[in-house]
């Protein structure tokens, strides 16, 4: 028990209970024997365990409840309290058992509620217990919006799951970064595909789903006459077209592709869904998650605006030659490149508003590169100060290799 026993010390300085043995002795009957429940102050949220296992109880229930109140605050969901039963049973294996098992259950009285164990509470995995609190959360407040059960049913299941680790802002850079890398790649199907009630690239991809609720959650519904709901009346444009689609769950219509083209084209034309997808992860990939944060996508996405574009210079697009390199352009002569690199300044400097000062920094070393081309300095010059850009950016690179962050201190 020394886990629990160090996480409440460290929230609210007190000791919950002894060592576990490293060599447990057998339970005899009567420590087996249920111990009295403990609840939270509004009776939502309720801990078993064993009277053996009983000093267990109020950590869990410190630990349950704290995740409770981070998970809605940050969501900004509200959810009351008839909405919402959470029951915790903590087992009495002691052999290092991790597992968190988790599912909404109907009970004897014919009520729904969330049900959650830890057959070794030493020893189970404290991230994979926060997520289940969370997801419990989320499908009661699905449940709660959709006025039933049944639309748990009509909803894919990677939605819940794709939500939750959304609303989680420790994760959230990494899966943006995650799923943008694969879309630029080519590595994703289509919209229709992606949007699948069996999605197979979410079921391979977690950071997908993530990334598909966030577009379902801020993406609004059309204001064409074309989006109507089944009746013929107008639907609410100012909704979400997640709102949307909880809403005709609950009427019992199915989930399908179509459907929410429909919500956000205005029509069921799979193409113009594609494109609405393909423009908001492109926005997407520009947006600041995190204010003063850095990361190894960020640069990644940064580097597309190392190139200068044939419309840059006022020609048109050459299959042959779709791009030139910042070497290419400081050897080049021509005086309309020399403008490009002018205008060019303003686009790299807007590529990392909102970064950290390491970002910024090298930003401006190529917007120093770019400033000599434009002025016509000297060719060693301005090869110099390319070198030294270059230089800069493998060396943020490196810092940022395996997933590491860089983030100013506000």
């Amino acid at each position: 028990m020394k886990r629990w026993m160090v996480f409440v010390c460290v929230s609210i300085g007190c000791v919950a209970c002894g060592l576990a043995q490293d060599e447990p002795l057998p339970l005899s009957p009567r420590a087996l024997l249920p111990a009295q429940p403990v609840r939270s102050g509004d009776k939502c949220v309720t801990v078993r365990s064993s009277v053996a296992m009983e000093n267990y109880r109020a950590p869990v229930l410190f630990f349950v409840n704290r995740t409770r109140e981070e998970f809605l605050r940050s969501a900004g969901l509200k959810l009351a309290a008839q909405d919402f039963a959470l029951e915790v049973v903590i087992g009495n294996q002691r052999d290092g058992d991790t597992r968190v098992l988790a599912a909404r259950v109907r009970l004897s009285s014919g009520d729904v509620c969330e049900r959650i164990e830890l057959p070794d509470p030493e020893a189970a995995d404290l991230a994979l217990l926060k997520h289940h609190v969370c997801m419990a959360l989320y499908r009661s407040w699905l449940v709660s919006v959709g006025g039933g059960e049944a639309v748990l049913e009509r909803l894919p299941a990677w939605l819940a799951e794709g939500a939750v680790r959304r609303m989680d802002p420790e994760t959230w850079p990494a899966d943006v970064d995650r799923a943008l890398l694969l879309w630029s790649r080519a590595c994703l199907p289509t919209a229709q595909d992606l949007l699948a009630a069996e999605s197979r690239a979410v079921a391979a991809e977690p950071a997908v789903g993530a990334v598909l609720a966030d577009y379902l959650m801020s993406r609004r519904v059309s204001a064409s006459p074309v989006a109507t709901d089944e009746a013929g009346g107008w639907r609410d444009a100012r909704g979400s077209v997640l709102d949307a689609l909880i809403r005709d769950a609950a009427r019992g219509q199915a989930w399908t592709a179509g459907q929410i083209a429909m919500l956000v084209t205005g029509g069921g034309d799979a193409l113009a869904l594609d494109r609405d997808l393909d423009l908001w992860l492109i926005a997407l990939g520009r947006k600041v998650h995190v204010p003063g944060l850095t990361t190894q996508g960020a640069v990644r996405r940064f580097r597309s605006n190392l190139l200068i574009y044939p419309s840059d210079y006022g020609h048109f697009f050459d299959q042959r030659k779709p791009w030139m390199t910042f070497q290419e352009l400081a050897a080049s002569p021509d005086p309309e490149l020399r403008r490009a690199a002018a205008r060019h300044v303003l686009q790299l400097q807007m590529a990392v508003v909102g970064r950290d000062t390491t970002l910024l920094g090298l930003a401006d070393a190529y917007s120093q590169f770019l400033r000599a081309v434009a002025t016509g300095k000297k060719p060693q010059e301005v090869n110099l100060l390319l070198i030294n850009a270059e230089a800069q950016r493998k060396g943020l690179e490196e810092a940022l290799a395996g997933g590491w962050m860089l983030r100013d201190s506000f």
